[in-house]
């Protein structure tokens, strides 16, 4: 809608010798061509003679308001890197948004997305989720979104190491799409996406991406999200989708080149960047993480009457681990809450690494009204101290919230999902 109000940051990452830098239009802006609009020579309007494409090409006339960071893709070890020098341009906007590239946007989409945020009458909001494939959701000629329904962030398990159990970690995977059953704003959960994120400009600077997790895919999202509700922001899926991405479509004759290619030339730095991911988030089990484990397992079979081993005594410790610590504080976590009381709230346990389950079933209208209702009154997110809460896989538990219309919230989520992020060159959109 206000073109003139958005500036565009990309980090291009390109084969120089076959591809074209992305902001560079197909006729050079200075070349004048016949006015399209020019269907009557006789009107007398002073402006109906030729044009330059300047006027006309949209990369020519908001060139002032697009910035390019060109990268050889030969060089790329990432999404991370990619991500932390899209960060770095960013130049203080009121507002930062993040997607992958390959996307189509609905027809004023800046002040939906605006007005959606607006809508969470929370500062610390962050709207961010897997983004659906344009195939079936996006109206090319109309620039409108075909769907009624949206993703959501509800679903993550631990992605184990073969080759040393201590960096297992976070991976969100696929993510359920259906009609939202919150409606008037978005919904809250527990995670973050790097598809898609929109928030105030201070999340840039408060959570900046890691410049030293080269070889990084996996892992990427944790970090980010888990810093990020350190420093008390809260994540939320948007009501409406206001952009669609490209994933397959029109790919089955063209392999995607991807970083992963250059593995060879950087073995062992994968596993590097991973021990300084998790050490950083604090998603690797101490000694006495895994003692108090133990004795909260025993508290809970003799309650029970049951016997058998625990789950945490099949967790090997080993030697601590050696990580990159340089600038360890400025992409650490954040003071207004802890990583124990995310873990705790979202049914994660880092010593037996196993989730609960079925967490989108909680995701919605029960947890937008179980912890809403503890957001702050100055607008600066939601007060954790006061939720005591701790999910458990309603499976297996029942439900643990008190909404009498949980299960009939989600009876409406679809089976489709939307796919997970590709491993192919990420652009960044601020």
């Amino acid at each position: 809608t206000y073109p003139e109000r958005i500036r565009v940051a990309i980090v291009d990452q390109i084969d120089p010798a076959t591809d074209v830098n992305c902001a560079k239009p197909e006729r050079p802006c200075d070349e004048e061509y016949p006015n399209n609009n020019n269907n009557n020579k006789d009107s007398g309007d002073e402006d109906s003679g030729d044009s330059s494409n300047k006027d006309e090409d949209a990369l020519c006339k908001y060139s002032h308001l697009i910035d390019v960071y060109e990268m050889d893709a030969t060089l790329a070890v990432g999404p991370v890197l990619a991500r932390h020098i899209g960060g770095r341009m960013y130049r203080g906007e009121y507002y930062a948004m993040q997607s992958d590239a390959h996307m189509e946007f609905v027809t004023g989409w800046d002040v939906d997305i605006i007005q959606q945020w607006k809508s969470a009458k929370n500062e610390m909001a962050v709207l961010t989720t897997y983004v659906s494939s344009v195939g079936d959701h996006y109206d090319k000629e109309t620039g409108t979104s075909t769907a009624e329904s949206r993703p959501k962030m509800c679903n993550t398990d631990f992605d184990l190491d073969y080759y040393d159990n201590r960096l297992a970690n976070l991976m969100h995977g696929q993510q359920p799409e259906g009609k939202p059953d919150v409606m008037g704003e978005p919904t809250l959960s527990p995670f973050w996406a790097a598809g898609f994120s929109f928030s105030r400009g201070h999340f840039v600077i408060q959570v900046p991406y890691d410049q030293y997790l080269p070889m990084i895919f996996q892992g990427e999202e944790i970090n980010i999200g888990l810093r990020g509700f350190t420093y008390g922001y809260d994540y939320y899926a948007p009501e409406r989708s206001v952009l669609f991405h490209y994933y397959s479509e029109g790919r089955k004759d063209k392999k995607v080149k991807t970083f992963w290619e250059h593995s060879d030339a950087y073995n062992g730095l994968e596993q590097a960047s991973m021990a300084r991911l998790l050490s950083i988030t604090e998603l690797i089990p101490t000694a006495e993480d895994i003692s108090k484990n133990k004795k909260d397992e025993e508290n809970n079979n003799n309650n029970n009457q049951e016997k058998g081993e625990s789950e945490s005594e099949n967790v090997i410790v080993k030697d601590a681990i050696e990580w990159n610590r340089v600038e360890e504080k400025k992409y650490g976590l954040g003071k207004a809450r802890t990583v124990k009381k995310f873990l705790r709230t979202f049914g994660i346990d880092i010593v037996a690494q196993k989730v609960e389950h079925h967490m989108c079933r909680f995701v919605g209208k029960p947890m937008n009204e179980m912890f809403l209702a503890h957001r702050r009154e100055n607008g600066m997110g939601v007060d954790y101290d006061q939720i005591s809460f701790e999910f458990r896989d309603p499976e297996v538990y029942g439900k643990s919230w008190d909404t009498g219309n949980a299960d009939d919230c989600c009876e409406e989520e679809e089976e489709e999902v939307v796919e997970e992020q590709e491993e192919e060159e990420e652009g960044v959109e601020e």
